[in-house]
């Protein structure tokens, strides 16, 4: 065996670094895996009434986060349990072994991005297209999914690759060294599509507001059942995107800046002691952010489920009310002469 590998494997068992942001990482991981947990089980509470579209892509991201916080716990758990368990120069991994416990972490990052931008794009064209868009079924949003898993999987195999399968690594982790400029081109496009996609929600928030102050779809002339409905959707989906969007983005941009800075400022093998807990810090944020969207999440779709149904309530009577004068005045108007 490699005297090399073994003591840069023995010198990451000893780092006290490494250690706590291990078990660091479990802890909010844990936390996180009981948000995911409990968002399931309440689903039916929350979202009954929205568009099938906008559930699917709930889903998919719902499904995202559970992979990631459960490979971190996972991953993490079992690097405490090698280094404490394991004899002298036995404590390596295989390339595959880390390919296991660490893709899926990675590879749901990229989802996740891609995931809020076919979440913006399903409101749009919601709202772009408010009469046709019941017309336009399902097939929207599984065309949306499709498009962002397939994404994710390409491009993602195509940063994080790398060759020799089999090959002994001292520490865990997908950055090496056949595939560290890839990764970090990676980032800067993440970087780009979440930056853009968030502005793209507060824009098509202020929309969806404006255009339930306008009161559009209300009048009896121009009243349908399938845009008003839509117009309501719009603006609750809107208002429950807006506040998980802007705190997952916030902590989203900072894990790329420290993720991007780490691999610029160590770089040299002799520091991978310090970039492999550079990029720990950096999945802290990721993972708070998590548990954050979850917890507003949580309670803002509960609140916009009330607001649903009052506004629901409020249309419904305005409508009828309207209704009914326009037909009376037609009545009246059509009504022959007395005498």
């Amino acid at each position: 065996m490699n005297n090399e590998l073994c003591i840069s494997a023995e010198a990451s068992r000893n780092d006290v670094l490494t250690k706590i942001q291990e078990i660091v990482t479990i802890g909010i991981s844990f936390v996180a895996l009981i948000g995911t947990f409990y968002t399931f089980g309440t689903r039916e509470k929350r979202n009954q009434t929205f568009h099938f579209n906008f559930k699917l892509i709930l889903w998919n991201v719902w499904l995202s986060v559970f992979l990631h916080v459960f490979f971190a716990f996972f991953a993490n758990l079992y690097n405490i349990l090698l280094q404490a368990f394991s004899a002298y120069c036995d404590n390596f991994y295989t390339k595959w072994v880390c390919v296991l416990l660490r893709w899926p972490i990675s590879w749901t990052t990229v989802s996740l991005t891609f995931l809020h931008l076919a979440a913006f794009t399903e409101r749009y064209m919601a709202t772009r297209s408010r009469g046709n868009y019941e017309k336009m079924g399902k097939r929207i949003g599984i065309c949306l999914i499709a498009a962002t898993w397939l994404i994710t999987v390409v491009i993602s195999y195509a940063a994080y690759g790398t060759s020799n399968y089999n090959e002994y690594i001292p520490v865990c982790t997908v950055t090496l060294d056949d595939n560290r400029d890839r990764i970090k081109i990676l980032l800067y496009v993440l970087m780009a599509v979440d930056g853009v996609t968030t502005v793209a929600d507060v824009v098509l928030y202020v929309m969806n507001k404006r255009e339930i102050a306008r009161g559009y779809g209300t009048k009896f002339k121009d009243y349908s059942l399938s845009k008003s409905f839509q117009q309501t959707e719009n603006y609750v989906t809107s208002r429950l995107i807006i506040p998980v969007s802007l705190i997952y983005s916030a902590f989203y941009l900072s894990y790329l800046i420290i993720a991007i800075s780490a691999r610029g400022l160590f770089g040299d093998p002799s520091q991978k002691s310090y970039f492999v807990t550079a990029i720990a810090i950096a999945h802290y944020l990721l993972d708070t952010s998590m548990v954050l969207c979850i917890s507003v999440y949580i309670r803002i779709s509960y609140k916009m489920q009330r607001d649903r149904n009052r506004l629901d309530l409020v249309q419904s009577d305005s409508r009828k009310t309207e209704a009914y004068f326009r037909q009376l005045g037609a009545l009246w108007n059509n009504m022959p002469p007395v005498g």
